[in-house]
């Protein structure tokens, strides 16, 4: 009778164990779904908000960028002067001036705002000597655009609008990309007097773009 009474206790605790253990499972397995769900949950509400912020800080970017062409406005950048021994910076601005005038009389030295040298030093492809930029500021936007329009007329020296680090990347890599032999839909890439990017297309067409998406989608659209 013991003996049945052990057997049935024993039998009862097997029982026990083995309904315990499943309701752990199932417990767990409940468990382990609800948390993959909350941190699924949570992941896209992370996702999404990065990416807003991603935008924000893009559309702050783009504008602090925008601000900063902006205060450029007023300069031009020249390249192919050549740089001599112990220069000062009143003889680069009194060099600089002369160069200008030659080219456009009408300008005044009291136009000239600023004239300085600027960047690394590097060897002028047609003189093979050595050079260093000079940007130039301008009292007014007439006078930077009078004589960026008579850039043509500086005799071994190249006039370039003076664009932020960032647009000038966007703007040789589209240049690169316009000049590509496999491209027989764009003219050519510019900057317009306003420092605007433009892509002119085979038909004559003309567009503006900010982003290299933006400029692939309209010669996509050509």
């Amino acid at each position: 009778m013991q003996n049945i009474q052990t057997r049935s206790q024993s039998e009862f605790m097997q029982q026990f164990s083995d309904f315990k253990n499943e309701i752990f499972t199932e417990f767990r397995s409940i468990l382990k779904e609800e948390i993959n769900i909350a941190l699924s949950q949570q992941k896209e509400f992370y996702e999404r908000k990065i990416c807003k912020l991603e935008e924000r800080i893009n559309d702050l970017e783009n504008g602090l960028e925008e601000i900063e062409q902006y205060q450029r406005r007023l300069c031009i950048r020249i390249d192919g002067v050549p740089t001599t021994a112990n220069e000062t910076a009143d003889e680069v601005f009194k060099n600089t001036e002369k160069l200008i005038q030659e080219a456009c009389p009408d300008i005044l030295s009291s136009q000239i705002d600023r004239a300085h040298r600027i960047g690394p030093e590097y060897q002028c492809f047609k003189t093979k000597r050595k050079c260093r930029s000079i940007i130039v500021r301008f009292a007014t936007f007439k006078a930077r655009t009078t004589v960026y329009r008579k850039r043509r007329e500086m005799k071994d020296v190249k006039i370039k609008l003076d664009l932020t680090k960032k647009r000038y990347a966007l703007f040789t890599k589209c240049v690169k990309d316009a000049n590509d032999v496999n491209n027989n839909d764009v003219d050519y890439v510019y900057s317009d007097i306003n420092c605007r990017l433009k892509v002119v297309l085979r038909n004559k067409s003309e567009k503006f773009f900010s982003s290299f998406d933006e400029y692939q989608e309209i010669v996509r659209m050509a």
